[in-house]
């Protein structure tokens, strides 16, 4: 017995400095397979294991200290597993290496992005989002920068012919607004006419009233995108909108295929709303055609960027 025990009593050193490494305060960590969070107050057994994509097969640390650490080598990498999560919550802390992400099929996305606030001073090579959009940050000469993301949403086939007002783009068209939220909006619309007559373009806003909404309209000619003649263009610059109308276009030619690109600056109210685009026909009817679109994008509530006096 005493032979057996030794040898076990000379292990225990080496054991516990291969698996046990100091890391910084509110780091989450796997322990054994689950979730662990640092306190700051000592070591946690760090399970040494096989990567499953690296150039070196298993990861050890070094250099620990609660200042910081390392990897031994500069091939090595961390591999979580399940539901395993790795973060960093202590002020300050940045991580000075490459992260791959995969994602865990439909359920987990490989980066989420908390909504905060953004930075005082833009800063070079850096991500932020405020909950309205993202930005990043390329050099401090022109600032931050928007991302320039937005929602899409087109006519897969032909509409119903419009006489009367209603939804160009189909009774579920309606773009949810966020409260105070400013956004821009772009509809292209392509359509026949069976009869000869005039346009109404109407944006309608449901639930609470637009804060400012700025809109203009430009169509092709009166006798139809087929042919070469100055467009025609209006619009409206209104405030507490529920349902404004823009000027009346003049009276398009049947038998032909217009088009009209309507887009608005707008300002949702004090609540959650929807907004849409409805067409009224002064005479016989007008058809939506396939591949009808539209663009909705969120805007900061700010000037994004360095600008010189």
């Amino acid at each position: 017995m005493k032979r057996l025990i030794l040898p076990i009593l000379l292990l225990l050193p080496a054991l516990a400095s291969a698996q046990v490494a100091p890391l910084p305060q509110g780091v989450t960590a796997p322990v054994f397979g689950l979730p662990s969070v640092i306190d700051g107050g000592g070591n946690i057994p760090i399970p040494v294991v096989g990567p499953t994509s690296c150039s070196t097969p298993a990861y050890t640390f070094s250099g620990a200290t609660t200042s910081g650490y390392g990897f031994a080598s500069s091939t090595a990498c961390v591999v979580l597993g399940g539901t395993q999560r790795l973060g960093i919550t202590t002020s300050g802390a940045t991580f000075a290496v490459p992260i791959v992400t995969v994602a865990n099929g439909t359920t987990t996305a490989p980066l989420t992005l908390t909504n905060g606030t953004l930075l005082a001073t833009a800063t070079a090579n850096t991500l932020e989002n405020d909950g309205a959009a993202f930005y990043d940050t390329m050099d401090t000469t022109n600032g931050r920068r928007y991302a320039d993301s937005w929602n899409y949403f087109r006519l897969t086939g032909s509409g119903s012919g419009i006489t009367t007002i209603a939804d160009f783009f189909g009774s579920n068209s309606a773009i949810p607004l966020v409260a105070n939220g400013i956004y821009k909006i772009e509809w292209n619309a392509w359509f026949s006419q069976a009869t000869a007559g005039t346009a109404t373009w109407t944006i309608t806003t449901a639930t609470t009233n637009l804060a400012n909404l700025t809109a203009e309209y430009m169509c092709s000619n009166i006798a139809g995108i087929g042919t070469v003649n100055p467009p025609q263009t209006a619009g409206v610059n209104v405030t507490n909108s529920s349902a404004t109308a823009l000027p009346v276009t003049g009276s398009e030619a049947n038998g032909a295929t217009h088009y009209c690109k309507i887009t608005a600056l707008l300002t949702a109210g004090n609540g959650s709303s929807n907004t849409r685009l409805r067409l009224t026909m002064s005479a016989g009817t007008a058809t939506p055609l396939i591949n009808s679109y539209y663009t909705v994008r969120r805007l900061s509530g700010g000037n994004v960027g360095t600008f010189a006096p």
